[in-house]
């Protein structure tokens, strides 16, 4: 919990739990969906923004495996002949830096049928606090020195800088791709 002057500013964690069944009482969908919940005063710029981005985030997941993913599994339970494994919704995050002027947050959302490795996506978030504004990878990176960067980082290619899949760390930026990995850049 961060405190500045009169402002109160937190990140904890809500969460959204659930377990779908057919007619037969057996799990075909198991939610579970993890977040962060900012707490702020109404004048915090993050109020507006940050706040209900999350939880918007959430909702609209959620409703997707209610709508869309469940009607899926119960079909795929129904022609199972007895061997299922239950389909899965899973939404992670972690703040990965916090201070007076930058919240980072990485989120995995993933989903699973229950016999193969999940399907994950990656999604960061950079905010500028005082502003309450999602932050560019540019803000952080000089773009005039790119091709330094990318003979310093072999792992790192403009296409990735592209995604603005980043967040923040201690001493830099870390950078990923669509699968999750990652090229921390020490700035």
């Amino acid at each position: 919990m961060l405190f500045n002057k009169k402002i109160k500013f937190s990140v904890s964690e809500a969460i959204i739990k659930e377990d779908f069944y057919a007619d037969d009482k057996t799990a075909v969908l198991r939610v579970n969906l993890r977040f962060p919940q900012i707490t702020c005063p109404k004048t915090d710029p993050l109020f507006k923004t940050a706040a209900p981005f999350y939880k918007n985030l959430a909702d609209s997941f959620y409703g997707y495996c209610k709508e869309s993913l469940l009607p899926v599994a119960l079909k795929a339970y129904k022609e199972s002949q007895g061997q299922f494994n239950p389909y899965s919704a899973v939404m992670q995050w972690e703040n990965t830096f916090l201070s007076e002027k930058h919240l980072s947050v990485l989120q995995k959302i993933s989903v699973s049928n229950g016999n193969t490795p999940p399907v994950t996506a990656v999604k960061t978030q950079v905010w500028e606090r005082q502003k309450g504004t999602k932050c560019s990878v540019w803000d952080f990176i000089s773009k005039t020195n790119i091709n330094e960067l990318l003979a310093k980082y072999p792992h790192l290619n403009k296409k990735m800088l592209g995604l603005q899949l980043f967040t923040l760390c201690e001493n830099g930026v870390t950078v990923y791709d669509l699968k999750g990995n990652c090229t921390k850049i020490n700035t």
